[in-house]
């Protein structure tokens, strides 16, 4: 009796983990085949707005506007707006001589939502043909705006650029690249390889202005990138990944802001898919493959859980019988190769196998966190950030 209990578990958790683990393999297999080449249909030179929604990161903001202003482009063309919550006096004044403008905000219960609403509000929404939505330790490679400008050109309404980690100071920031490129490779480009919608990803945005203007006043949650998401998917808009225009993110360096960031990014994922699944008959009577793509990848259990559950799930089994072990094996087999996919060859280096030491406690701090996902999803949870000087 106890063995065929044993066996019916084992069967449901394989099925658990098999579904989402051959999702993520077929979608990294996707993002083997080079991306569909884009044509200029307008040669129009587009008006930015060029918004950093700012929380208490003086030094950090003062350097990505500094470094913003070397862009190649058309100076009369583009402006940059500091939503400027919880900033100095002198962080004001210094952001203004830079050439910024700066909104000012102080809201007792902060959120990037709110900041971005502020700016659609106090901005001229004439004035604009696009919104570029950064974080306030993004920088950008000087042509940023000329490639979004040709890339706009070719008749995208929403395009998700190419975040990537700008430090490796520490083995936490190694692994969070390392994922963030794995969503690259999954979640954007084999997405479009295919003709689904890329992921948006919180930063290094660009929408129609007026679109933006119109849609960031319903966002209310903690994951306003996804709210977005949903707004554009519903209303059958594509999202376009533009991999050759790269953001540099400061990625995550300690175990503590590691946590606080998944929390609030699996609390705001859990928290619009209960509305997200009322809309779904409609997407499938439309085929609107791109929206049911995004319910069922909302209904993913995190990475970290995946893989530590299929190798507890994969020792155990060949434990306590082999027969039972094969199907987990063969599980553990996909799920290698899909992020050895994935995985870009440049991060396949030493510093990766020493950042690996790191993924036993970071699942522990994942699975915690699925149990204090209470109010987070409309909760600020603020990450620490560090200037480019204390980076070493």
């Amino acid at each position: 009796m106890i063995q065929h209990i044993i066996a019916y578990i084992d069967i449901f958790l394989w099925i658990a983990l098999a579904i989402p683990t051959a999702y993520l393999f077929v979608f990294s297999i996707a993002s083997l085949k080079k991306s569909p080449e884009t044509k200029a249909v307008k040669s129009d030179k587009n008006r930015f707005a060029v918004i950093f929604p700012v929380y208490a990161s003086d030094e950090v903001i003062k350097d990505s506007v500094k470094r913003f202003f070397l862009q190649d482009y058309d100076r009369a063309l583009f402006d940059v707006i500091v939503i400027s919550d919880h900033l100095s006096k002198d962080t004001d004044e210094a952001l203004i001589s830079y050439g910024a403008r700066v909104i000012n905000a102080a809201y007792e219960n902060s959120s990037k939502a709110k900041a971005l609403i502020l700016a659609s509000q106090s901005l001229d929404r004439n004035a604009y043909d696009a919104a570029v939505i950064l974080d306030v330790d993004n920088t950008v490679d000087n042509n940023f705006l000329t490639s979004v400008n040709n890339r706009l050109n070719c008749g995208f309404s929403a395009i998700q650029t190419h975040r990537t980690a700008k430090n490796n100071n520490t083995e936490i920031a190694v692994l969070d690249g390392i994922s963030e490129e794995i969503n690259n490779s999954i979640f954007r480009r084999g997405h479009i390889n295919i003709g689904i919608s890329s992921a948006l990803i919180g930063s290094g945005m660009i929408f129609n202005y007026a679109w933006f203007a119109d849609n960031i006043q319903r966002a209310d949650s903690a994951g306003e990138d996804k709210e977005l998401e949903l707004m554009l998917l519903r209303q059958n808009i594509y999202i376009d990944y533009a991999e050759d225009i790269y953001v540099y993110d400061e990625k995550t360096s300690d175990t503590t802001n590691f946590y606080n960031q998944r929390r609030r990014w699996i609390a705001a994922q859990f928290y619009l898919l209960s509305g997200a699944l009322s809309s779904l008959p409609s997407a499938f009577t439309t085929a609107n493959w791109s929206y049911i793509d995004k319910v069922c990848q909302w209904m993913l259990p995190p990475r970290l859980i995946m893989l530590g559950g299929i190798f507890i799930m994969t020792i155990l089994s060949s434990v306590y019988s082999l027969q039972l072990s094969y199907k987990w094996i063969l599980l553990s087999l996909m799920q290698i190769t899909l992020f050895s996919i994935a995985i870009p060859a440049c991060k396949r280096s030493i510093v990766l196998s020493k950042a690996i030491t790191k993924v036993p406690s970071l699942f522990i701090l994942t699975v915690k966190n699925i149990f204090r996902l209470k109010g987070a999803g409309k909760k600020f949870i603020r990450t620490e950030h560090i200037s480019n000087e204390d980076k070493g």
